[in-house]
């Protein structure tokens, strides 16, 4: 069964290895899958060459000294959403940046060593950007699930 229009089943179950542990060994997947090393070598490399994946290191910004977290909701001059969320993406301590509809056009998420820090970024980065109307902050209390765009075997769960 084929799950996207852009990767096979082989693709998909590659994916899911390698999501397991980024730095696992071809000849592991290869015969965890039951298909040759070359197969998986140039599977994971076209992968990578179209930007289906990435393989990096997710750091836990909290025990680098981050130990404050906020989702900062913006309300955003329609005509100049485009610029704000270039210039929001530009910042090195968002961590993404979404466009939404609802109450908040832009979401962004930020981590930041200090509760002054937090203050600082939306009183005189974020309020400063032209076109940012109104910025609400919701500091983060406690994070129960953080994962980067997981696909899973689902298998299990549509046969249920």
């Amino acid at each position: 069964m084929t799950h996207s229009n852009d990767i096979d089943e082989i693709a998909r179950k590659i994916i899911i290895e390698l999501q397991k542990n980024g730095r696992r060994e071809y000849t592991d997947i290869a015969g965890q899958l039951g298909i040759s090393l070359s197969t998986v070598s140039r599977r994971i490399d076209n992968l990578l060459n179209s930007g289906i994946i990435q393989i990096t290191a997710v750091p836990d910004l909290a025990k680098l000294g981050y130990k404050f977290s906020a989702l900062i909701g913006l309300d955003v001059d329609v005509s100049k959403i485009d610029s704000v969320c270039t210039s929001l993406a530009a910042l090195r301590n968002v961590t993404f940046v979404v466009e939404t509809f609802g109450r908040f056009d832009v979401f962004i998420n930020s981590y930041f060593a200090s509760m002054e820090g937090m203050a600082t970024f939306v009183k005189e980065v974020i309020s400063r950007i032209e076109g940012v109307r109104q910025v609400e902050t919701f500091y983060i209390a406690g994070t129960r699930k953080r994962t980067l765009g997981r696909i899973e075997d689902t298998e299990k769960y549509l046969s249920a």
